[in-house]
């Protein structure tokens, strides 16, 4: 072998082993990488201190609504729907229940435009919540999940009935007790498209421009529910 092949031949064995290296090398640095965790972190159980059923006070209770156009600068309406009704129970470190909201009460308190009667009216037909057809909506609670020890912070779980619709939402809840009174305040964003509330929906109308209306819309729950005097109930006998 002549000297240009032998060092075509040299060229070739560095070549082969800089990549040899290079792989290795590689492979350690994945194995030696920490992987995230996908543990996930335990529930809290609920305190036996709440334990009891709660009878809802729909006359402390309210639902509070935002909505808003995006395209329009500080466009937003906003209103309240009753609460008609509810109940839970809490056992064992669980807790079940319900909620329920009288549709036909759903009232425009304030508006972009300063017509409050007008979207009022206009909320209760097809367009939005079809109110004669489906006068109530509810909420039924299948999980309420203390966040942390010591705290008055939960993960509240369950399904969302609206027109005849049912989807599974999850909201932050804060839940304090008081002379056998339980307060709770919870406020989340839902996507109204998910119960077929299609009106000005971008998702589903074309060139809409200023008239589209956001499909996201707030909703602030404030309820106020009392202590049964029998607290003798258990998630089974609910749930049953």
């Amino acid at each position: 072998m002549n000297n240009a092949g032998k060092l075509i031949l040299g060229i070739i064995i560095v070549i082969i082993l800089l990549a040899i290296i290079f792989t290795v090398g590689r492979n350690v640095d994945k194995e030696a990488a920490p992987m995230a965790s996908t543990t996930p972190v335990a529930a809290v159980p609920i305190s036996s201190s709440y334990d009891g059923t709660y009878i809802v006070d729909s006359s402390k209770s309210v639902l509070t609504w935002r909505g808003s156009k995006p395209f329009v600068d500080n466009y937003t309406d906003a209103g309240t729907v009753a609460v008609s009704g509810g109940s839970f129970t809490v056992a064992g470190g669980l807790a079940v229940g319900e909620v329920t909201l009288d549709m036909a009460t759903i009232v425009a308190t304030e508006t972009f435009i300063g017509k409050n009667d007008g979207l009022t009216a206009h909320l209760k037909t097809v367009d939005f919540f079809d109110v004669e057809q489906f006068p109530t909506a509810t909420f039924l609670l299948s999980a309420l999940v203390l966040q942390a020890e010591d705290t008055n912070s939960y993960l509240a779980e369950g399904s969302l009935t609206m027109k005849g619709i049912s989807q599974q939402i999850s909201f932050p809840a804060t839940i304090s007790l008081s002379d056998n009174t339980a307060h709770v305040l919870a406020t989340t964003t839902l996507d109204r498209t998910l119960w077929d509330i299609r009106f000005g929906s971008g998702k589903f109308f074309e060139n809409l421009a200023d008239n589209t209306i956001d499909d996201m819309f707030t909703v602030s729950l404030d309820v106020v529910a009392n202590r049964a005097p029998s607290a003798s109930a258990t998630i089974e006998t609910i749930v049953e």
